[in-house]
């Protein structure tokens, strides 16, 4: 069974939480915060629409720098520099311009995710998986965003971020990311982050 498919069963099943609200939300900040820089390949799931990428992040001295490379679906390429997002769309070649904190996962990127001040659930807390659902917070616009991680089941501690789904009610988007292909506090070349035209 592929990795999506057996995500999928997963976010099916609803296992009772081992650890109290605040243990989790703190591991989850930790491990958040820790994140200097990320590479992955993802799937991304809009209703019938699936489209992948390259998903790139970097944070230092205060700076956030991402980078999305659609390898499928549109041919675009997103550049976030602090809060400023450019959408490049190589077909027109025009660019789009608008702010990240518009957007519902700023807060994770960001590192500014502070569950204290959130109402959320969580949904699992097993030995290899970790599902938390933040509920219509203003952080995330509004909407409920489920972050779902990896554990080492040796240990529990989070391993990796490997998807969220944004949720506004009406409609859905998964971001999947292949957890191969997460590299987490390496060097990101900074042609990444160069526009592409």
């Amino acid at each position: 069974m592929s990795f999506f498919c057996r995500l999928c069963v997963v976010l099916l099943v609803t296992i009772p939480p081992v650890c109290s609200r605040s243990a989790v939300a703190s591991r989850i900040q930790t491990f958040l915060n820790g994140i200097k820089s990320m590479e992955a390949s993802f799937d991304q799931v809009d209703g019938p629409v699936a489209k992948t990428a390259k998903f790139y992040l970097r944070r230092s001295d205060g700076n956030l720098w991402v980078s999305v490379v659609y390898t499928s679906g549109p041919r675009q390429t997103v550049l976030v520099r602090n809060d400023d997002v450019s959408v490049f769309d190589k077909e027109t070649e025009k660019k789009y311009s608008f702010r990240i904190s518009q957007t519902p996962i700023f807060a994770v990127l960001s590192g500014k995710l502070d569950l204290s001040k959130e109402k959320y659930e969580v949904l699992e807390d097993s030995s290899e998986l970790l599902r938390l659902k933040v509920i219509g917070s203003s952080v995330f616009g509004g909407v409920d965003v489920t972050l779902i991680f990896s554990k080492y089941p040796e240990t529990g501690n989070i391993q990796k971020l490997i998807a969220w789904i944004i949720d506004n009610g009406t409609s859905e988007i998964l971001v999947s990311f292949d957890p191969d292909s997460i590299r987490i506090n390496d060097e990101i070349p900074e042609a990444v982050f160069t526009p592409p035209f």
